[in-house]
């Protein structure tokens, strides 16, 4: 089962993520800048601020998301803002697939092994992350509840096209896509 979806991302970080998991309540995506921030420094715009307090900030960012992730609540990957082609693949059970470490390592978590994501209800989408919490954050994608491996192959060929649209509406149809993720149910 294929699903190809266009999402418009305002943000540095595209998800893919079960409407009934832990991460999609409102307010998760600014606590994560909050946490970010949480340490000795000085936040932008601040009288002693420095370049490298934001290089630590987003470091913070990324390990928040990396977390939830590992959890299995979403998977995230940073392709930063813009509009994308994401196909979502739902492989059969058997016979199992064994990802490579370059699918493994496109999401945030990088090689760190097997990415699996928890459905608990086994409606998912796939958005910004500035849009967890919000009641419909993108389109809708139907797979049964359980759990899934996952991997990715992120077409570089893709990306480097130029890119004049800013609207899915926009987007080339004859383009392939940009993302391609893999989910088999464990």
């Amino acid at each position: 089962m294929e699903h190809r979806l266009i999402v418009e991302s305002s943000g540095p970080v595209l998800g893919l993520w079960d409407l009934c998991s832990p991460s999609h309540k409102p307010g998760r995506y600014d606590q994560s800048w909050e946490t970010a921030w949480e340490f000795e420094r000085d936040p932008p715009g601040a009288a002693s601020w420095k370049p490298s307090d934001m290089d630590a900030a987003l470091e913070r960012f990324a390990q928040y998301w990396n977390h939830r992730q590992a959890r299995g609540e979403l998977l995230a990957w940073q392709p930063g803002s813009g509009v994308y082609c994401v196909e979502v693949r739902v492989l059969p059970r058997v016979p199992g697939r064994a990802f490579t470490k370059a699918q493994q390592a496109a999401f945030l978590t990088g090689a760190g092994g097997e990415k699996v994501l928890h459905c608990p209800s086994g409606e998912l989408t796939v958005a910004c992350l500035k849009s967890l919490g919000q009641e419909r954050s993108g389109p809708i994608i139907k797979v049964l509840a359980g759990e899934y491996r996952a991997g990715m192959d992120i077409s570089k060929e893709q990306l480097t096209k130029p890119r004049p649209f800013r609207t899915s509406s926009e987007y080339p149809v004859s383009y392939s896509p940009d993302f391609t993720i893999y989910l088999q149910e464990k």
